[in-house]
């Protein structure tokens, strides 16, 4: 029965529109995942390595491994921004990612670029400078490649009876594709609230079966949208909050909802945070930065679907490294400014 129902899960994205993208619950740890335009939003070189084991219990299983890297190119360090205010930077990077499931696999490379420009002017001298509301724009350029292999998920005879029932699902179990992909995002932030749009397979190629009898109009990769928004809510010197939401869209699949919460200990260097995916599952995280430098974070889906019958949840844990003088986090979607570590120094002096 489990065999049953992830050779549906792997074949519906194809057969009709529907998601198609890898499942992600710790995008708030790594935003380069559903939004380009995070690419060069920290002040030092970003490495972040990924692993996500979706629906233990299946054999065959959603797993899903990747590597980002991401650079600001000529962005002022925090300490210099009450010298140049409303300075505008570019951002670099790029990210390889791989997801499979049963005989499902795609293979993804991308190239990013950003640009980061103020919208509003800053105020405020010295290290109580405060940056006005600024906006970046990114785009991605790579490449995907799919491939389905039926002898890693079921056997001969087992494809003589799918294919006595239907022979286009029996002959959609060989599938070998490679086609170009863009994702394009845009993020406007200020020091307590950001919000993002962005799309990712906007090019929405069809995928070339050759001979396939699935190389039809039906097969091929759809658009999927993101709409994302947080704010800070200070607690006291040491504790903040960072509620926030995601909309993910996709013609052919319901619309997907996550409302996340995430607390934060000394400036994010010990955090927990849950999250609930709309008739999907509930979430829980947590994680620390280790000497500025290393960050851990760990994550666990409890399943609360229908297919929660068959699943042990998710789990996705990131490990990261950032290259470069690091005093603090300071990025487009939990933006400290100096002006916060200034208010955190005035609290803790009462």
């Amino acid at each position: 029965m489990k065999k049953f129902v992830l050779l549906l899960l792997v074949i519906l994205p194809f057969v009709v529109v529907a998601q198609q993208r890898a499942q992600y619950s710790m995008y708030m740890v790594n935003p380069y995942l559903v939004n380009p335009a995070l690419v060069g939003s920290e002040d030092f070189i970003d490495v972040k390595v990924g692993s996500r084991q979706q629906w233990q219990g299946f054999e065959g299983a959603p797993r899903t491994s990747y590597l980002s890297v991401h650079a600001p190119i000529n962005k002022p360090h925090f300490t210099e921004h009450h010298y140049s205010d409303n300075k505008n930077w570019f951002g670099l990077g790029g990210m390889v990612l791989t997801d499979v499931t049963g005989p499902l696999s795609s293979n993804n490379a991308y190239l990013t670029a950003t640009y980061d420009f103020g919208i509003t002017e800053g105020f405020g001298k010295g290290m109580a400078h405060r940056d006005g509301i600024r906006a970046v724009f990114g785009m991605s350029f790579g490449v995907n490649q799919w491939q389905l292999q039926q002898d890693q998920f079921i056997n001969q005879d087992e494809i003589e009876k799918i294919a006595a029932v239907d022979p286009t699902v029996a002959s959609a179990l060989n599938v070998k594709s490679s086609i170009p992909d863009a994702n394009v995002g845009a993020w406007v932030y200020y020091e307590s609230f950001y919000v993002g749009l962005s799309a990712q397979q906007i090019l929405a190629n069809s995928i070339d079966f050759g001979d396939n009898p699935l190389r039809t109009s039906e097969a091929h990769l759809s658009s999927h949208y993101f709409i994302t928004a947080g704010t800070m809510l200070p607690l006291d010197p040491l504790w903040d909050v960072y509620p926030s939401f995601m909309l993910k869209g996709v013609y052919g699949a319901p619309l997907s909802v996550d409302l996340n919460m995430k607390i934060e200990y000394e400036r994010g260097k010990y955090w927990g945070g849950i999250s609930y995916r709309h008739a999907d599952a509930l979430n829980v995280m947590l994680g620390m930065v280790y000497n500025y430098h290393y960050e851990i974070a760990y994550s666990y889906d409890f399943t609360t679907s229908a297919i929660r019958k068959y699943s042990n949840g998710s789990h996705e844990v990131v490990l990261g490294y950032r290259i470069g003088f690091v005093s603090r986090s300071r990025n487009a979607e939990t933006h400290q400014s100096a002006w916060w570590m200034n208010r955190h120094k005035n609290k803790a002096r009462h």
